[in-house]
């Protein structure tokens, strides 16, 4: 028994019984032929179904991906804008704990050279003591000159300038100092 799926099949096969001639002159051959020619065309229609379905499925699969594509990169990109907005965040942050940092950096130095000028200042004004007691004549006044003798001056001895100062030793030369490179 032969399967057909379609009505054209059936009109171009000859459905009359066969008579004995007709088996003769037909034989075994054209048996094979037309059972050769129907299970193609069944195994034609088969594939043709076969591959409209992969058609359907691969569309329909095709159309579920573009559906989660949206929906994915719309999470993409929102997990993207939250990591710029933490990352300018994390800047501003950054920016400010510098800020601070150089204000207290700031502060500090400016207190150093508080300090720093108090010092110098100090030392200029023992120095300038220094030569200000070297430089002004002592008053010694002898038992005598109460009374009223009039002796003539004694002679001093020369000035005794401080030891820091550059020329001490009343020489031209100056004083190599530790802290200074050249020399006047």
């Amino acid at each position: 028994m032969i399967w057909v799926d379609s009505v054209s099949m059936l009109a171009d096969m000859d459905l009359r019984p066969m008579s004995e001639t007709d088996r003769a002159t037909r034989g075994p051959t054209q048996f094979l032929a037309d059972l050769a020619q129907a299970m193609r065309a069944t195994a034609e229609t088969a594939r043709q179904a076969t591959v409209e379905q992969c058609k359907s499925d691969a569309n329909a699969y095709t159309e579920q991906l573009r559906a989660g594509t949206t929906g994915e990169t719309a999470s993409l990109r929102t997990a993207a804008s939250a990591d710029n907005s933490a990352i300018r965040e994390w800047s501003k942050a950054e920016a400010e704990r510098i800020r601070i940092e150089m204000e207290e950096r700031i502060s500090h130095r400016h207190s150093q050279l508080e300090e720093e000028l108090q010092e110098y200042n100090s030392a200029i004004e023992i120095e300038l003591q220094r030569v200000a007691n070297v430089s002004r004549p002592s008053k010694r006044r002898s038992p005598s000159s109460s009374s009223g003798s009039c002796r003539a001056p004694t002679r001093r001895a020369s000035p005794q300038w401080p030891r820091n100062c550059q020329f001490h030793r009343r020489s031209s030369t100056p004083i190599r100092r530790p802290w200074s490179t050249t020399f006047a």
